[in-house]
């Protein structure tokens, strides 16, 4: 398991994974919301997020970045930015395939 695939399941609900799937980070998810969040994670999951978005290029068969990456590449923050919540959200997807689940049930 990938240490942001873990990061996530520890740290949040099937169903807000679910939302982060669905509705992405840029509506407000978790602590993927500021910048200098945001640039840290990229930075602690930077490996990982580049081996992401080659994932996402096989299973889709397109390549180089996907285009939300490609238009906020103005500088280093806004590039750390798309880049970290291109990949929590595609794990998320991964995770949860965009459904929600009764958490009761598994509580």
């Amino acid at each position: 398991m990938r240490t942001l695939e873990k990061h996530l399941r520890d740290n949040y609900s099937h169903n807000e994974l679910a939302d982060c799937a669905k509705f992405g980070c840029q509506g407000g998810f978790g602590d993927f919301i500021y910048y200098s969040d945001t640039v840290r994670y990229f930075e602690q999951f930077k490996e990982e997020c580049f081996e992401i978005i080659e994932e996402y290029n096989e299973e889709m068969g397109v390549s180089g970045f996907p285009k939300y990456i490609n238009d906020n590449m103005e500088d280093y923050t806004h590039f750390a930015n798309s880049v970290i919540w291109f990949a929590v959200e595609w794990v998320a997807y991964q995770i949860t395939q965009g459904e929600y689940i009764d958490e009761e049930e598994i509580a």
